[in-house]
């Protein structure tokens, strides 16, 4: 049959070749390639002898040729010791290609090369495992000596993605930092977080440059210092300059702020007693010209007059009274619109004025201070370190000024009205601070409970605010008002009837704002009141330390009231509030309605045990309230036995539960103290 002896021939030839393809068959039996291959395969191993590539189907190999191939391979192969690109072997040695790829894959699965293939085809790179050792040998022992490893260095080895292959090999998080030229170990990092601490403990800043690695560049040092600090618990207390180069204690900051106080008192008095004089002077200027118009009996010149009427702002033919009716009615209009503006120059002060821009150092004058006192710094810190105190130092010089002017100004109104109008501004700042951090606590709520707390802090510790206004406002005006812890809705309304026309809106727009269903209506009014002179009191903003500071002793308040108290409602309700505040770190001012929603938000934030006390002691607080109002309501006649067996027993239940409620504080406050020592 033709088809078995063109098998013959194909045998014969494969024998002599060692390789045939399938294409050249098909060429020189004249068949198309599909035909030769269906053929091919059904006479494989009886009449051909030989075996098809298993990647390619096209080449025919014979397994003497094969196994020549794989031995040269296998030889070839075991004798590189570095890694070597594949196609470079390939030509020198001239394998088969198509065959190589299967053959060293064969022979690295059955670790019979040690080693492994990097890349594909042209870009193969073979590594020898005896390489691959030496090099995480290398890298482990300079990453351990050094505490850092070069991600340049790391390409030089081979290594094509330096940075995923330190994440790989020494993990992250706190085990290593990742930056953009190179990866440090903890070693490094405790070393400069020590370096840190010596300096905060002195008071002092420290240069963090030297202690890391020769690669970092400036971008890595303001990442690492971002890092190292976020990672820290005390991070507020440091600040970063130059870059990250430079870490500077909060101590230091407060000492050089301390050094401008003499300077800033000095000027601020200056500048309030320059202000003062022009002021006068532009009084007297006014004055003396109003004298002269008065007293003059020469008739004035068309000069002069013109002159008045610049000044002035009237029109000649007005005051002459031969204007036309519409010039009558415009110099009428102008009148009016000039006594409106003189009523509001009288209700804004020169304190007004005072308070809009008043420069106190450039930042080059802040560097001329600085260096005598911080002689061991670097330049480059005393620019970044003027810059950042600018603002903070322009802030308080405005303060300082301010409390000069408003000093002097009530100098004539004797020192015991001044001492009360610095009472009422302290007093104000403690209520602003706390209904700050109130609202705060609510915006934790959604729904009914939040409309519920919004609307007691407004009628409670809002309400006490407004009355120091009105109180205030009223004395500077020299009303009769009670004192502010006395006065009602009612009586704060017949005292507001009573504010003069430039005062009065602002106020009455606060005291409105008390019903208003938002607190932010009445922070807007309330720095509108404060800042347009109407009360003059400096609303201080509360920093984060503050706000920790009265948080605390808020806390600290309502545990002494919880230890001492006893009845069984009050006790619910501290109890409540207090565990609010230790699991939200927030204040909250709640009346007695709203502690089953604060004790419902406290469900998932509490261990169950605990919440269980609070839930069972709220169910008794609650039956014993419904008893009290049934038998009130019943008006039972007084038994001689006296109350009922359920109720002394509820009473009972009631008072020895007490203390395991009071735990829920005092316990988690022992634990707590027992885990920061």
């Amino acid at each position: 049959m033709y088809l078995d002896r063109m098998a013959e021939e194909i045998n014969e030839t494969l024998q002599e070749a060692g390789q045939l393809t399938i294409a050249g068959l098909s060429k020189t039996f004249g068949f198309p390639a599909d035909f030769v291959l269906a053929n091919v395969e059904a006479r494989m191993g009886s009449v051909i002898y030989g075996k098809l590539d298993s990647l390619n189907r096209d080449i025919l190999f014979t397994d003497s040729f094969v196994a020549r191939q794989t031995s040269r391979i296998r030889g070839v192969f075991s004798a590189v010791t570095r890694p070597t690109p594949v196609m470079s072997l390939i030509i020198e040695y001239g394998f088969q290609e198509k065959l190589f790829f299967s053959v060293i894959q064969d022979l690295i699965t059955s670790s019979r090369l040690a080693g492994s293939i990097q890349g594909h085809h042209d870009k193969a790179v073979f590594v020898p495992e005896i390489y691959a050792k030496t090099q995480m040998t290398w890298i482990q022992s300079f990453f351990t000596q050094n505490g850092y490893l070069e991600y340049d260095t790391l390409s030089r080895l081979g290594i094509a993605e330096p940075k995923q292959f330190c994440q790989r090999r020494f993990g992250s998080g706190e085990d290593i930092l990742l930056l953009s030229t190179c990866c440090i170990g903890r070693t490094v990092v405790d070393h400069v977080e020590v370096s840190i601490d010596d300096a905060m403990a002195s008071e002092s800043w420290i240069d963090i440059m030297p202690l890391l690695p020769s690669p970092c560049t400036r971008d890595d040092l303001g990442s690492f210092a971002q890092q190292v600090i976020t990672s820290r618990r005390q991070s507020s207390s440091l600040h970063v300059f130059c870059d990250g180069r430079i870490i500077v204690s909060e101590q230091l900051i407060q000492k050089c702020l301390k050094l401008f106080d003499k300077l800033m008192a000095e000027k601020a008095q200056k500048e309030v007693s320059r202000t003062r004089v022009k002021a006068e002077d532009q009084a007297q200027g006014k004055a003396a010209a109003a004298l002269l118009s008065e007293t003059s009996d020469k008739p004035l010149s068309k000069k002069e007059q013109r002159k008045q009427k610049v000044q002035s702002g009237g029109s000649t033919a007005g005051q002459q009274g031969r204007g036309t009716g519409r010039e009558k009615k415009v110099q009428k209009s102008k009148d009016k619109r000039r006594g409106k503006d003189e009523d509001d120059d009288d209700v804004k002060t020169t304190s007004s004025k005072q308070r809009e821009h008043v420069e106190f150092l450039s930042v080059e004058e802040i560097i001329d201070v600085l260096q005598p006192n911080l002689s061991e710094c670097p330049d480059e810190l005393f620019q970044d370190l003027a810059e950042y105190l600018f603002k903070p130092l322009a802030r308080s010089y405005h303060e300082v000024v301010h409390s000069v002017f408003r000093a002097e100004s009530h100098d004539g109104k004797g020192a015991v009205q001044k001492k009360r109008h610095m009472e009422y501004e302290e007093r104000i700042n403690g209520l602003y601070t706390n209904t700050r951090l109130f609202h705060k606590g609510i915006d934790l709520f959604t729904g009914e409970a939040h409309q519920l707390l919004t609307r007691h802090l407004l009628r409670t510790v809002c309400a006490e605010i407004v009355n120091v206004c009105v109180a205030s406002v009223a004395e500077s005006n020299m009303l009769a008002c009670a004192d502010p812890a006395e006065l009602t809705t009612e009586t704060r309304a017949q005292v507001l009837v009573q504010l003069p026309a430039g005062v009065k809106s602002p106020v009455v727009k606060l005291h409105n704002s008390l019903n208003s269903q938002t607190i932010d209506e009445f922070f807007d009014r309330l720095i509108v009141v404060c800042e347009q002179d109407v009360c003059q009191f400096m609303l201080k903003k509360v920093d984060k330390k503050r706000e920790r500071q009265v948080v605390f002793s808020h806390r600290q308040s309502l545990m002494e009231q919880l230890k001492r108290e006893e009845e069984a409602a009050m006790a619910l309700h501290l109890t409540t509030v207090i565990l609010f505040m230790q699991q939200t770190h927030c204040m909250i001012h709640a009346p007695g309605r709203c502690v089953p929603h604060i004790i419902t938000f406290l469900a998932d934030k509490l261990p169950p045990e605990q919440y269980k006390v609070l839930s069972d002691y709220q169910s008794l607080v609650l039956q014993q309230l419904m008893v009290s109002r049934q038998s009130d309501g019943e008006k039972q006649e007084e038994d001689e036995e006296g109350a009922k067996p359920s109720d002394n027993d509820m009473a009972a239940a009631v008072v020895s539960n007490l203390d395991a409620l009071k735990n829920l504080v005092f316990a988690s406050k022992k634990s707590l103290q027992e885990s920061v020592g």
